[in-house]
């Protein structure tokens, strides 16, 4: 089947201490999404299917169906409406040993519903299954904001291998050292292109600036100074190479952590390949810091052959 490009968000899940909860009690969670059965009644059923785990995570689909009707017109333009179950699905991955959960947004096709009304549910499931694990309630699930400070970044930037890729939001060229050098020994036109910065940057929304590849931000004139503008409160994307030769991304993001996948919603069934390459992406978040290990799979019952970051700021 096709892959589609959808759109997820990384969700905390509130209400218990993640740091406390033990080895047997994450392992009785994915166990107990794989083996829970639909919630509600005939009428409003929800739910996970297709799922598999892997590494100590657990994905597959989030399912809601429930009685609609649906409109038709026959040839002498007869309306004609009739109930039926539709079914609609949204893709997770369940991240115990952190509390967290990647959740696919989507608007609905079918069904007259909406991502809250669907979290809503999620959210008493996921509760069922802390129970039956003696977890813990959930209070809530609220996205994952990435609130790095200015001094990180720039750590980030001159402890890094190479820096590929720079996107500042409302870039603050005051805070660009007077001392930096553009040009080494010709010092006397560093002034000159830091000047140019004090003019334009307070003009821009953003600035955006990738190498080519093989190439280091850091060799630019704008790659040398563009860290230094971060300011302490706005968003911002740094993708960069780490000592280990990672490619990591480090972003700042005031309301959730926007991630892009493509994925084949389609399939009855979330692979093991999949689930890896969505740990893989994941893994290069620095701010979640969530580590990929290794980890038996079980399937209960494919998902996406590529992909890529949404970089876009939410």
């Amino acid at each position: 089947m096709g892959t589609t490009k959808i759109h997820c968000d990384i969700l905390d899940i509130f209400g218990m201490d993640w740091s406390q909860v033990t080895l047997e009690q994450r392992e009785c969670i994915i166990h107990g999404v794989h083996n829970l059965e639909l919630q509600g009644d005939e009428n409003d059923l929800y739910g996970f299917v297709g799922t598999v785990d892997l590494d100590g995570v657990v994905g597959g689909f989030f399912m809601v169906q429930f009685p609609t009707e649906l409109l038709s017109y026959d040839l002498n333009k007869t309306a004609n409406r009739e109930t039926t179950k539709p079914a609609e699905r949204v893709f997770f991955v369940l991240l115990p040993k952190y509390g967290k959960i990647l959740l696919q947004i989507r608007h609905f096709e079918i069904l007259p519903i909406d991502m809250d009304a669907v979290c809503s549910r999620l959210q008493s499931t996921i509760a069922k299954v802390l129970k039956q694990c003696k977890v813990g309630p959930v209070v809530s699930l609220s996205p994952t904001t990435s609130l790095v400070g200015r001094a990180e970044v720039i750590e980030y930037y001159k402890s890094s291998r190479k820096v590929h890729r720079l996107k500042v939001q409302n870039p603050n060229p005051k805070q660009i050292p007077e001392g930096i050098a553009y040009y080494n020994p010709q010092r006397e036109r560093n002034e000159i292109i830091r000047d140019s910065r004090l003019h334009d940057y307070p003009k821009l929304k953003s600035v955006d600036i990738a190498a080519k590849e093989g190439n280091d931000l850091r060799e630019t004139h704008l790659g040398k100074d563009l860290v230094y503008a971060v300011t302490e409160t706005d968003p911002f994307i740094m993708e960069f190479e780490d000592k280990e030769q990672r490619r990591r991304i480090l972003r700042r993001n005031l309301k959730k952590t926007p991630l892009e996948f493509r994925v084949d919603v389609d399939s009855d069934q979330l692979s093991c390949d999949t689930l890896r390459q969505v740990l893989e992406i994941l893994d290069k978040e620095v701010s979640l810091d969530i580590t990929v290990g290794e980890r038996s799979s079980t399937q209960q019952l494919g998902l996406f052959t590529d992909s890529d970051e949404l970089d876009d700021y939410e």
